[in-house]
């Protein structure tokens, strides 16, 4: 049977595309530009994550799976799916917390306030949808757009690589590639809040405010399992929601909590 693709999934490709390349960029200008931060800030939030996530935890991650290819659980074994996403959890979480500490510390070198806590998490949060969603969604998009048009103008090993990646692409409902962009537009308050709450720890020299972000990371990214279940995608974006929500309030509310001579 010959399937085609959904016109839904191209347009769904492209919003996510604009969701996950254009709208962290416009986000880091506009808030820049508003508060009178330098740039640097932001893209000492960038490069925290590319230093701490793609340089030194996932090619660890990578490295310790071929070493232990049976860590990688089972999803129909629901404990074990646990305790893998409670240890990818926890790693995540301090990596990147650790790394936006120690960044900041020792090498920002601007005020420990509200602004630039801001700016620094939407750099942060911007590059990982850069990187993890808008990247892999130019290349979808481009193969989508060559299936619906019946083309390969590729030779040799690409012609594999475009008819592997045909039948992947055929399978997958075209919601799928909106909801990669809305989840990303879920996240990056996260990334500022946990942001804002580290800087606060160092404006305040009090570790309460690190443990904290620690913590809200963690669980932020607990609930992946439920995708592996029936209703997952719903558990899991329902929670995305909730923490969208409370970290606009915490973003909000944070001002306050900085020393008046960092604000």
């Amino acid at each position: 049977m010959i399937r085609i693709v959904s016109t839904w999934a191209i347009v769904f490709s492209v919003i996510t595309l604009f969701l996950s390349l254009i709208v962290p960029v416009l986000l880091a200008i506009w808030f820049v530009r508003k508060f009178g931060i330098n740039f640097s800030v932001v893209i000492a939030g960038a490069l925290t994550f590319i230093v701490f996530q793609m340089v030194l935890r996932i090619p660890l991650l990578q490295l310790l799976t071929m070493r232990f290819p049976g860590l990688v659980p089972n999803p129909q074994d629901a404990m074990a799916l646990f305790i893998y996403t409670f240890f990818l959890s926890l790693s995540a979480a301090l990596f990147e917390e650790g790394g936006r500490w120690l960044v900041y510390k020792y090498f920002v070198k601007k005020p420990a306030n509200w602004q630039n806590a801001i700016g620094f998490g939407i750099g942060h949060g911007g590059i990982e949808a850069i990187l993890l969603v808008g990247l892999t969604g130019i290349f979808n998009l481009l193969f989508l757009v060559l299936i619906k048009l019946d083309l390969n103008p590729f030779g040799g090993t690409m012609f594999y690589l475009l008819e592997n990646s045909k039948a992947q692409l055929l399978q997958t409902p075209a919601y799928m590639f909106l909801l990669a962009g809305i989840e990303r537009m879920l996240v990056i308050p996260a990334h500022v809040a946990f942001s804002v709450l580290v800087v606060l720890s160092l404006a305040r020299k009090e570790g309460k405010y690190f443990i904290l972000a620690l913590l809200g990371h963690f669980l932020l990214n607990l609930p992946t399992m439920f995708m592996a279940f029936p209703y997952g995608l719903v558990v899991v974006y329902t929670y995305l929601a909730i923490a969208f929500v409370l970290a606009m309030l915490w973003i909000k509310r944070a001002k306050k909590y900085f020393p008046e001579n960092t604000v």
